[in-house]
């Protein structure tokens, strides 16, 4: 019930955004990067080896703002021919410059925003199983993509001075102690994968934990890759700094910055390996995980 209410606020909000943007965006300082879909065919490819290239086309005018428009309610991926990726989510960077309505504009996004927070709120609590909250979710939404769903919409009250959009892959590297990692482990109990049942996935985790009892005098941290991704460095015009932002929704600005760098095509440089140096001494013990070891000396 919850869920319908706050799914039906969003697409009513949205609604009022796409009149005023209609209203007040000016064609000439909208600029929309179109990124090629993922294919479910390729999913697998990309997990193992990443990104060679992902192919940019940008569009600027009228065309922006339909486009812009439309990325605010892709939140859907419907069984088509090719069937597009829903483990690499469409992003959409790209800004729309508002010349009037400002006050709208914004108390009609933070409404937006605020419907998604909710709506994300009342998924989680719908259920501790992962498979019972899918249906939850699937069986009144088909074909629904929680994480596109609860993106939020940046919109800019102040000026901005410089917008530069760029590709991000970030490292992660997180040390845990013995005793964190068996909290992560015993907390992953109250959240069953889809391929899992209860039943297995508690057996996987008590593998788990014994393969931690194997490796008791060692250090552990968790690396990997955070996915390949379009951002942004934007700097106010009165900030000292400038500040990243995610690219998987348009920004909405009320001044045309005065630069802003385009999201260019992804080359991926060739003296760059696809697998990331851990360093030394590190030795992958839970690829699930994502988990390393190093030996305490």
């Amino acid at each position: 019930m919850f869920l319908q209410f706050h799914m039906s606020n969003i697409e009513a909000f949205l609604k009022e955004l796409e009149e005023l943007l209609l209203d007040s965006a000016c064609p000439a300082s909208t600029y929309y990067y179109a990124i090629e879909p993922v294919l479910k065919e390729q999913e697998e490819e990309l997990i193992e080896h990443g990104y060679s290239s992902i192919n940019v086309d940008m569009f600027t005018g009228q065309e922006a703002i339909l486009k812009i428009i439309d990325a605010y309610k892709d939140m859907y991926v419907f069984d088509e021919t090719p069937q597009k990726s829903r483990r690499f989510v469409q992003k959409h960077p790209g800004f729309v410059v508002a010349t009037k309505n400002k006050r709208e504009i914004i108390a009609c996004i933070e409404k937006i925003n605020n419907e998604k927070k909710a709506f994300r709120a009342a998924v989680v609590k719908s259920s501790d199983d992962a498979y019972e909250k899918w249906q939850n979710v699937h069986d009144r939404f088909n074909y629904l993509i929680t994480t596109s769903a609860y993106r939020t919409i940046y919109a800019f009250k102040e000026d901005v001075h410089r917008v530069n959009f760029n590709w991000v892959s970030r490292p992660l590297h997180k040390a845990y102690t013995l005793e964190e990692l068996r909290q992560k482990i015993d907390k992953g109990a109250h959240t069953v994968p889809l391929s899992y049942s209860r039943q297995s996935w508690l057996e996987k985790l008590e593998h788990d934990k014994s393969l931690l009892d194997a490796h008791q005098s060692a250090e552990f941290a968790v690396k990997r890759r955070i996915k390949l991704r379009p951002e942004s460095s934007i700097r106010l015009e009165d900030a000292e700094k400038a500040k990243g932002y995610a690219a998987s929704l348009p920004y909405v600005f009320f001044s045309l910055p005065k630069y802003h760098t385009h999201l260019s095509s992804f080359i991926a440089p060739r003296h760059v390996k696809i697998k990331e140096n851990v360093g030394d001494g590190w030795v992958l013990i839970n690829r699930r995980m994502n988990l390393y070891k190093r030996n305490i000396k």
